[in-house]
């Protein structure tokens, strides 16, 4: 499924509306076939299993803007997969289930790519002698200005893999930001997940300034470093 040449879409205005349309494209099949669970389990399954033979299929697609070529084929592939098991295709949406699958493998190929940029910022962090490096952030902070929602920052300490997870995200009932932390235990070298702290601290405010200052103090190491 590899394509004869690769292409970098950044910088590329007509490149960079084709992949975002086609993965608004992928979200949508994929949030549109899941439901048929709730009517057509029998279907459903069917569907599932093709999606997994699809992304399968796609494993050798290496770059977003591969997969964004292969997209204009992926009806005949799913096509092909039935073939070969020698199923039909009798009430299958095959644009929903190639979609779907697309989606799947797009996000894969981005969780590939937040890794390799995850582990190059903690090596070039480590190099320099850093307690802390930022992994992931949505959006620059601008100096004395809360961060506007949905707002996520990662950071992890080098020493042991401490993860300082800060969000906002706005209170459904009153529609104000909410401002949040928590700390979860990263591999020290990739940043991946591992699952809690060792001694987690979770914690939200409503305003901005003890939520910095609840920040800081965790990352100077004082305790649950909440702020007085």
């Amino acid at each position: 499924m590899r394509g004869s040449g690769q292409r970098d879409a950044h910088g590329d205005p007509e490149a960079e509306d084709r992949t975002e349309a086609a993965t608004r494209r992928w979200r949508d099949a994929e949030n549109r076939l899941y439901p048929i669970v709730m009517v057509r389990p029998d279907l459903y399954e069917r569907s599932i299993t093709l999606v997994r033979e699809t992304v399968d299929e796609l494993r050798d697609v290496a770059t977003v803007e591969e997969l964004v070529d292969a997209d204009m084929g992926s009806e005949g592939l799913i096509v092909r997969i039935l073939r070969r098991r020698g199923l039909p295709a009798d009430e299958l949406d095959l644009g929903l289930i190639a979609g779907a699958a697309f989606a799947v493998r797009h996000a894969e190929l981005g969780a590939t790519a937040a890794r390799a940029r995850s582990t190059a910022r903690i090596a070039a962090a480590r190099g320099r002698g850093d307690e802390w490096v930022l992994l992931h952030e949505t959006q620059p902070r601008v100096a004395g200005a809360a961060p506007t929602p949905p707002y996520h920052r990662l950071e992890i300490r080098l020493a042991d893999g401490l993860g300082l997870h800060l969000y906002v995200s706005p209170d459904p009932s009153t529609a104000r930001p909410v401002y949040g932390l928590e700390t979860v235990l990263l591999d020290a070298e990739t940043g991946e997940w591992l699952g809690d702290a060792p001694s987690p601290v979770s914690a939200t405010y409503a305003a901005v300034r003890p939520w910095d200052a609840h920040a800081r103090a965790l990352r100077g190491g004082r305790g649950q470093g909440v702020p007085g």
